[in-house]
């Protein structure tokens, strides 16, 4: 075959093109609404006290697996909400070096919620940004540490999901069991599964 025929056309672009500035369009939608500073301490105190409502259901379930001679440590899952119409920075909720998750983040009419699975005895993760935020915590080079922009965004927190409600059951409970809790049903997902206790 002719090598010429193999060759693909070219185009030749003569001297009548000239340069032009690049301008992105991929972040041309509206921007959410700023975050409105709140009263750190009005506001990080009522989280403070949601925290220690948290903890207490965390204690009760860690003694409940005690009693029932379970291994395997308890875990919760925490629900956090917005302020309507505020954007929540949910990934700032995780924390990877203390095994805190982001499982699953949902539109509720006007507010953003982010469910986080906290292992047992992490809370104190959640603990230490309230702290920073309530003292004003900044860096040796003068720089907020704070947290102020995921927290002034949070409304409230409050458990969503209990891992060890199978802990009432004297049959084996496996990780994606159902389980009801108030007047919703959430998929228990435990790290082992529970080992039979009759």
């Amino acid at each position: 075959m002719d090598d010429k025929k193999k060759t693909r056309p070219r185009i030749y672009l003569g001297r009548t093109g000239k340069a032009e500035s690049y301008t992105s369009t991929a972040n041309r939608g509206p921007k959410p609404p700023a975050i409105p500073l709140r009263n750190r301490q009005q506001h990080g105190g009522a989280l403070m006290a949601q925290l220690r409502t948290v903890s207490d259901q965390q204690e009760r379930l860690s003694q409940e697996a005690a009693t029932c001679g379970l291994e395997s440590s308890i875990g919760i899952q925490v629900e956090f909400e917005s302020f309507p119409g505020i954007e929540l920075a949910v990934q700032s909720l995780a924390d990877a070096p203390s095994r805190i998750e982001l499982m699953n983040v949902r539109q509720s009419e006007q507010s953003l919620c982010a469910t986080i699975f906290v292992p047992e005895g992490k809370l104190t993760v959640i603990e230490a940004k309230l702290h920073a935020y309530l003292e004003k915590k900044k860096d040796k080079n003068g720089k907020a540490r704070d947290n102020r922009a995921l927290i002034d965004a949070i409304a409230t927190f409050r458990v969503a999901a209990i891992d060890g409600r199978c802990l009432h059951r004297k049959d084996r409970c496996s990780r994606g069991s159902v389980y009801a809790l108030g007047s919703c049903r959430w998929v228990v997902a435990l790290e082992h599964d529970i080992r039979h206790m009759g």
